[in-house]
């Protein structure tokens, strides 16, 4: 169902025909004031209401609409004439979805009304309700940020109504008239109510705060976890060698799921790797020739002599599995090789490069035994791994736990300071904070905040 209000009857009557034909159910008034009461009953998903109306002006049904029924996050747009700018403005300020500007096309109306309402049916019923005044608007920031909110939150409070967009936790500051003001308002609130609404999960979104299209940036974990993996014997390799060695081929993993400690899930065998990259390292088996050129009898089964490997020798499948810490991924990848002589070679790779490498001669060259052979030492290499990364594990989770304390106690002293009037004490509190978590978003929109207040 649609509201739609206006004062003019000729538009009224309009609006309710083009909307009709369009197959919507509409509610036509005169006067703001009864629309005001028939939401008592209704529950519209859109209202169109004009600015300019005797008695309840637009402006005046809206701040009526969002005290009553904020929490209904019902859309609002307004008609307004072409040039009443200042009117766009305000109604933009205080949370309005949409403008039609007098006189509007049925095409454009038609348009409008549609995406609007698409886009209110992504929303779920998810909601969290608020008091801004045991949880203020930065807190509602972190929150946001923790969970990485598509959707929107609206805010209440006393002749104040705005209505924030998320995606992927960040805010969408193109969709306010003047973003750093009205973030300075926000923060300034005492008192008032939010709602949060979040929608079906926009992987799109995602993508684009990954790469930092929607105003966010693409946080790489600073690499991690090498230090470990420098020992001595032949488990190690310098970082000269490292650099120099070709880079085995690994079939990229997404599907490893994270788990407490270091987890890890192994794959089923893979074939060999096909890649000119791979070639010196992870090198094929020298392919049969066609049948024609093999010779009478088969290879006899059995061991068999080095040298030359037979055309007809089948090589051994390798195997593939990951070890996961935190957003960090070892690879770890074990496979039969013929040069530049014959071994069984395991490496670990952490974000493409050689952290460790391990390599054992066979004895001879049975399948089952070297099947065996590839089982055996890729469990060994994977184990140790498992060690070490539990290490590491320990090691990240004391210092990331002293730093994350340390971070929002800063958080907090910077934001007492700033409701107390010390705008430059929280600016200081604040840059230290950052200094410990330079990609914390809530906190970039505080510094952001109070750099506009102090004028910098």
């Amino acid at each position: 169902m649609i509201y739609v209000i206006d004062d003019e009857r000729n538009i009224l009557v309009m609006l309710q025909d083009l909307l009709e034909c369009a197959g919507y159910e509409v509610k036509a008034f005169s006067r703001g004031a009864e629309a005001l009461a028939s939401l008592a009953t209704d529950l519209p998903e859109l209202i169109i209401s004009d600015i300019m109306m005797p008695d309840m002006s637009g402006f005046a049904l809206k701040d009526a609409v969002s005290a009553r029924y904020g929490h209904r996050l019902i859309p609002f747009v307004f008609l307004t004439a072409l040039s009443a700018v200042d009117d766009i403005v305000r109604g933009l300020d205080m949370g309005v979805d949409d403008y039609l500007v007098k006189p509007f096309s049925p095409s454009l109306l038609e348009a409008k009304v549609r995406n609007i309402l698409e886009r209110r049916k992504r929303y779920s019923a998810a909601l969290f309700r608020g008091d801004l005044s045991r949880f203020p608007f930065p807190k509602v920031l972190q929150f946001c940020d923790r969970h990485g909110l598509t959707g929107e939150v609206e805010f209440q409070a006393p002749s104040t109504a705005v209505s924030l967009e998320f995606k992927g936790g960040d805010v969408v500051l193109k969709k306010l008239a003047n973003p750093t003001a009205q973030l300075a308002m926000l923060n300034d609130l005492h008192e008032g109510t939010f709602v949060i609404r979040s929608v079906t999960l926009d992987f799109g979104a995602l993508e684009d705060v990954a790469s930092g299209a929607a105003g966010g940036r693409a946080i790489r974990p600073e690499p991690r976890g090498a230090e470990l993996f420098i020992a001595p014997g032949e488990l190690s390799m310098s970082k000269a060698t490292a650099a120099a060695a070709p880079e085995p081929h690994l079939e990229e993993r997404e599907d490893v799921e994270p788990g407490a400690g270091a987890a890890v899930e192994e794959t089923a065998p893979v074939a060999p790797a096909a890649s000119p990259a791979a070639a010196e390292v992870a090198v094929a088996a020298v392919r049969p020739e066609p049948e024609s050129a093999l010779p009478a009898s088969p290879p006899t089964a059995g061991p068999q002599p080095f040298g030359v490997l037979h055309p007809a020798f089948e090589k051994p499948m390798g195997k593939l599995s990951a070890v996961r810490l935190d957003h960090r991924v070892f690879q770890i990848q074990t496979e039969f090789a013929s040069r530049p002589e014959v071994q069984i070679r395991t490496v670990v790779l952490l974000d493409g490069s050689v952290l460790m490498k391990k390599t054992t001669a066979p004895d001879n060259l049975d399948r089952y035994y070297l099947d065996a052979l590839i089982d055996d030492q890729h469990a060994a290499v994977t184990d140790e791994v498992n060690e070490k990364v539990a290490i590491l594990k320990s090691r990240h989770t004391q210092r990331d736990d002293t730093t994350r304390k340390e971070f929002f106690e800063l958080f907090e002293r910077g934001y007492d300071a700033y409701r107390a009037g010390d705008l430059g004490a929280a600016r200081d509190i604040w840059q230290k904070a950052h200094s410990l978590n330079p990609d914390d978003k809530a906190l970039n929109l505080q510094l952001k905040i109070v750099g506009y207040k102090l004028g910098a």
